[in-house]
Order: structure tokens, then C-alpha cells, then sequence
């Protein structure tokens, strides 16, 4: 386990590397961690702190300090049916979703000819909003629909939308 965040008081779980290990705490505590196989076993199936099951992705720095029994039941094939709901993930400082930038496959560093540039975005379902006057981009400027042909020196700036989500951070092209 690693903490989540600074600030958090959260530690993620992650797969064992050994089969039993001691942590001796500051209290005079013991913390044991066991593990069955984890040199075949990568997936957890399930964990138990003191034989009460977790059923989250993480364990809070006030259960670890109490010390006790962390043991870890692993499995060789992902267990799909453990921790996935929202509230078995840890913090995250994102909150809702985002948007990825878009991106050009595009050269626009040194072109003599008109280029068509094309516009993407990993977020699927995202609209792609551009400028080519160094403006900033929003929802009601043009929506990419076709590679834009480029045949002169220009800024070309583009973020992409999704409803429901915020907008992506803005990718900026100087064609020259």
C-alpha cells in the first residue's frame, strides 16, 4: 500500500510482494501482512483487516496504526466484482470528468505547401471547438468537422467539450 494523496489519510492496496511481512509501528504495535502466493497470485480476490473484509480499494492510516492482521487472499485470473463502485475508489483531487486535449497529427512547424490538419481527442464523444485568429476557444466557436486546410502563417488554437464534463486543457499550434 502507498498513500493516496498528501493531505489524505488514505493508502491505496496493491498486491503483496511477499507472503507475510511485520511492520513494527511506532506504538509498539505489530502490523502483519500476508499474502497467499504473491509470486503467482497478482490479483486481490479479497482483504481482511483483522478478519473484517474490506471491501474497499484502500485502508485508512488510523486502521493501519492500530496494527493487526492485513492478509490479503490473491487470485491468478482479475476479479472483476471486487471494488468498483466509486465509493471503493480513494480520493482523488479530479473531481468529475475531463476532457483530453486535442491533439493534430499534423507538421506545422516549417510547411511550404497547404496542409490539411486534422483534430483529435481521446475523450470520446468530445466535440472539438477551434480558432485560427489566437483567440480562445469556447463552445460557440467553430465546431471541427473535416481537416482544416492550412495554407498560411497562423495560431491555431482548439479545445475540446463534452457535456457533463469540464473542457479539456487548450492545445495551441503556431503554423509558420
Amino acid at each position: 500500500f502507498y498513500p493516496v494523496c498528501p493531505g489524505s489519510n488514505e493508502f491505496a492496496l496493491t498486491t503483496p510482494l511477499f507472503e507475510r511481512a511485520v511492520v513494527r509501528l511506532a506504538n509498539g504495535r505489530d502490523l502483519v501482512i500476508t499474502a497467499n502466493r504473491p509470486d503467482r497470485n497478482r490479483y486481490i480476490a479479497s482483504v481482511t483487516l483483522d478478519g473484517k473484509p474490506i471491501d474497499r480499494n484502500y485502508v485508512t492510516y488510523e486502521q493501519l496504526v492500530k496494527g493487526g492482521a492485513l492478509c490479503f487472499t490473491l487470485a491468478a485470473e482479475p476479479v472483476t466484482d471486487r471494488g468498483t463502485t466509486a465509493e471503493a475508489a480513494p480520493y482523488s483531487l479530479t473531481q468529475g470528468e475531463e476532457v483530453s486535449i486535442p491533439y493534430t497529427t499534423a507538421d506545422l512547424s516549417l510547411f511550404t505547401e497547404p496542409v490539411d490538419v486534422d483534430l483529435h481527442s481521446l475523450t470520446s464523444g468530445a466535440e472539438i471547438r477551434y480558432t485560427l485568429d489566437g483567440s480562445e476557444p469556447t463552445e460557440r466557436s467553430p465546431r471541427y468537422e473535416t481537416p482544416l486546410r492550412v495554407d498560411r502563417s497562423l495560431t491555431l488554437r482548439a479545445r475540446a467539450f463534452r457535456e457533463g464534463a469540464a473542457p479539456s486543457a487548450e492545445m495551441r499550434v503556431e503554423a509558420e
